[in-house]
């Protein structure tokens, strides 16, 4: 992902972050066996897909740790 892209991210919500990561965790998984099979032919791939998956986790982490305002 690209910064720009992390921006977009981040204006997404909880479920579609959640969602994509759930869809870069299978990623992951398949590339691995794809890898030990010998058929990986982008081994950076992997690399990738987890930096990913760290972005998102760490956006997911930064959502966690804002005080909730309430408007009363």
């Amino acid at each position: 992902m690209k910064k720009t892209q992390m921006r977009q991210w981040r204006e997404k919500d909880n479920q579609q972050v959640e969602a994509e990561l759930k869809t870069l965790s299978a990623k992951l998984t398949s590339a691995y066996l794809t890898k030990s099979a010998g058929k990986l032919q982008n081994v950076a791939m992997i690399k990738n897909i987890r930096r990913d998956i760290a972005w998102l986790k760490t956006i997911m982490g930064e959502r966690a740790e804002q005080p909730v305002v309430s408007e009363s």
